[in-house]
């Protein structure tokens, strides 16, 4: 048992384990589906299910935690987990891969996990990594399954405005604006929001005063005809001119710059849309 080799535990088992640590005892069983809609509305809506409300005692648990901060800070974690921006907690793993019943030898294969939860200050993620029989490079579980972590971490991370990110120093003069680009009013608005930013909405004809907030034009078009996108990242455009009920080819990357039909023009929906992109 010393070796862990006698015990057998699916990923999702050890991650579960690990995600009581971090829910501070409390086990829950996993949630795939939160709720079934038909047209709109709820039809059932499915809640996390209690296995075991305090696996250990809380002296245990803050010892525990230590420990699995301490491989990330000053353990195995270090080199390829650890970061500036936010606390990991977890443990790395690797294992022998047994030849059938020839057991253990010098040429099996191995698997290499990491199983943790960030921020660990004040946990909301827990994830796991299992990478089987990696055939590049070394097998040790800190070099194979822990870049893996790190990077989907640092996306879910930098994705999530929910967490409270460390703000970055502030000194005099360092007063340019976000840049931003067409595209969805209510998703601006929410960073706007978060980002602490005086938005100021115009029309297409009216001025706008910018020394109150940052200015920004909401696209409107008319049914029948076609959006402007210019100004506008790939996915934006891609989904004003599909809801529009046409078909787009792109060329280059980045904001558009140009599209082969003028806005406002009344176009057959069907007609494809080349939008060109820098």
């Amino acid at each position: 048992m010393a070796y862990g080799y006698e015990s057998k535990l699916s990923p999702l088992q050890m991650l579960t384990f690990y995600n009581s640590v971090a829910n501070n005892g409390k086990m829950i069983a996993p949630l795939f589906v939160r709720e079934i809609r038909s047209m709109g509305n709820t039809i059932e809506r499915f809640h996390a299910k209690v296995i075991n409300p305090q696996v250990c005692s809380p002296e245990a648990l803050a010892k525990v935690k230590g420990l699995l901060e301490g491989v990330v800070l000053e353990g195995t974690g270090k080199t390829h987990i650890k970061n500036k921006l936010y606390t990991v907690a977890g443990k790395t793993g690797t294992a022998q891969i047994a030849d059938g019943n020839r057991g253990y030898g010098a040429k099996n294969s191995h698997q290499a996990s990491f199983c943790g939860y960030f921020p660990a200050d004040n946990p909301k993620y827990s994830m796991i990594v299992v990478i089987s029989n990696p055939r590049v490079g070394l097998h040790l579980a800190a070099w194979v399954a822990g870049p893996v972590f790190r990077k989907i971490a640092d996306r879910v991370y930098a994705s999530d405005i929910e967490i409270k990110h460390k703000a970055p120093a502030h000194f005099v003069g360092n007063t340019t604006m976000p840049k931003v680009k067409q595209g969805n009013l209510a998703a601006i608005k929410k960073v706007y929001s978060h980002l602490g930013v005086k938005p100021l909405y115009a029309s297409a004809n009216a001025g706008v005063d910018t020394s109150a907030g940052l200015p920004y034009e909401e696209n409107q078009y008319k049914a029948g005809t076609v959006p402007s996108v210019k100004g506008m990242g790939l996915s934006d455009a891609l989904y004003v001119l599909g809801n529009a009920g046409y078909r787009v080819g792109v060329k280059g990357a980045g904001v558009v710059t140009a599209q082969s039909v003028t806005a406002g023009a009344f176009t057959p929906k069907g007609t494809k849309i080349t939008l060109e992109l820098q």
